[in-house]
């Protein structure tokens, strides 16, 4: 009997920040793409609204100020608790940006794979959002610090006395992390 070999092509396994963004940018992309106000973001739009991948670009630019930074974020969190998806979605994927500058910076264990560390971020973030009070006014003004905050102790959770595996309070999921890392993970 002759065996031939089966002819497979190598599909590269996208992370899960990589198919978060290619959900997020079908949204943006259509023919009729999901929008926002553009005077969430900006004084004197030239268009009434934008794309949310716009939305996204200038949410992140170091020029909008504060104030619309937290006009748009509780527009988008109202969305996500009101109008259910793609609005959760949206609101994860807004801070994909700021997650890929975050786990740049995090020392990785080698026991740990990128899409777990990956999966872990956009859990924490997802539980965040969830649990926020658009309605509150104070809220935005800790977003960055409670996105952080959350982050960091799920990264510093990970590294625990004891052996075997344990599920992360963060994961919504439950999605199993290695207990004892082979080196510190510094957060």
């Amino acid at each position: 009997m002759h065996h031939r070999p089966v002819h497979r092509p190598h599909t590269a396994r996208l992370s899960p920040l990589e198919e978060l963004e290619q959900s997020f940018l079908a949204l943006a992309r259509t023919a009729t793409p999901l929008t926002m106000p553009a005077h969430l973001v900006c004084d004197g739009p030239s268009e009434e609204v934008w794309p949310v991948d716009q939305i996204r670009v200038r949410l992140a630019h170091p020029s909008t100020r504060p104030e619309l930074r937290a006009r748009t974020w509780s527009e988008v969190v109202r969305r996500a608790h009101e109008l259910g998806e793609p609005w959760p979605v949206v609101a994860v994927a807004m801070t994909v940006p700021v997650l890929r500058r975050m786990l740049s910076r995090l020392a990785r264990p080698a026991h740990l794979e990128r899409q777990e560390v990956e999966q872990e971020a956009l859990a924490a973030v997802a539980v965040a959002l969830a649990g926020v009070d658009a309605g509150d006014p104070g809220w935005t003004g800790s977003c960055s610090r409670l996105r952080t905050a959350r982050f960091t102790a799920w990264s510093t959770r990970l590294v625990v006395a004891g052996s075997g595996r344990r599920v992360s309070r963060w994961s919504s999921w439950g999605a199993c992390v290695p207990a004892q890392p082979s080196r510190t993970w510094r957060a």
